[in-house]
């Protein structure tokens, strides 16, 4: 089968026919003459995903990052302006809007590299056996500001000598994800559960919150790259949309399964299973 660049975005093979659309030159791959029907569409699709990643990228590029920088150079503006001016109350929270800015463009930027590098194949992937109990309270540990000024409970629970397979660093942004959105969406004084346990061929690991929850309507969003989903957090907590996205690519490069349970007012569960040493097969 022989493509023909009908336009920038338009292929048709020799025969005129429609063979896709929006496929860019530096994307392009050569199709084989032998692929069935299914293997064409399976191609196709492939092709589709990896430019809506990469328009997604470009997305956050253009949208998600102009707003912080309007900020910070807003303020800088003020300050260079009105410095003599200002008290030092003032100038404080100045500062401190600038920081806040800058932590979480910061955080952005981290998100952005390290689903980019997922989607291109480029994220080195080095499962390994682990100890599940000290990666749960290290990832804990980092959280303990955050869940202090809400008051937040925290409760870990997990079974005895517990240890599962994978990529350290894949696990601990797994992880640090799904409890920082726990702690986002949960209201002072309220309650995390994280639970880890063994089970016939993985383990299971859950994040539970007595927060807002999410609505029916929602569930499907959450997971989609197309459109990132973000809303802000019980305290105006702010997040980039790319952290759930993040998990489900990372949990399913270990072959394990992400899913939530929610209900609107009363809290979310999100869940993931990971290979335990018994069963695990070196990559």
């Amino acid at each position: 089968m022989i493509l023909k660049m009908q336009d920038t975005h338009t292929y048709t093979n020799e025969n005129g026919s429609f063979v896709d659309k929006r496929i860019g030159i530096d994307s392009f791959t050569p199709l084989d003459d032998s692929l069935t029907t299914q293997e064409l569409m399976q191609q196709v699709k492939t092709l589709r995903e990896a430019i809506a990643a990469k328009d997604r990228s470009l997305q956050i590029i253009a949208h998600d990052l102009r707003r912080p920088f309007n900020i910070l150079l807003g303020v800088s503006n003020l300050l260079k302006t009105n410095l003599d001016r200002y008290d030092k109350d003032k100038i404080e929270n100045l500062l401190n809007l600038n920081h806040k800015t800058i932590e979480k463009t910061y955080k952005l930027l981290e998100d952005l590299l390290t689903w980019s590098n997922s989607q291109t194949g480029s994220l080195p992937f080095k499962p390994e056996v682990l100890s599940l109990q000290s990666i749960l309270y290290q990832t804990f540990d980092s959280f303990r500001y955050s869940t202090n000024s809400k008051f937040i409970e925290m409760d870990i629970s997990y079974d005895k000598n517990i240890a599962v397979v994978a990529d350290e660093f894949m696990l601990r942004t797994i992880l640090r994800n799904l409890l920082s959105n726990a702690i986002k969406f949960t209201n002072k004084n309220g309650k995390i559960n994280i639970t880890a346990q063994k089970r016939k061929s993985h383990i299971l690991i859950s994040i539970s919150d007595n927060g807002v929850g999410i609505g029916s309507e929602s569930l499907s969003e959450i997971w989609s790259s197309s459109n990132t989903f973000s809303t802000s957090g019980t305290s105006n907590e702010q997040g980039t949309g790319l952290g759930l996205i993040i998990c489900r690519d990372f949990v399913e490069k270990h072959e394990g399964r992400i899913w939530v349970e929610s209900e609107l007012g009363k809290g979310s569960t999100f869940s993931f299973t990971l290979p335990d040493k018994v069963n695990f097969v070196a990559v």
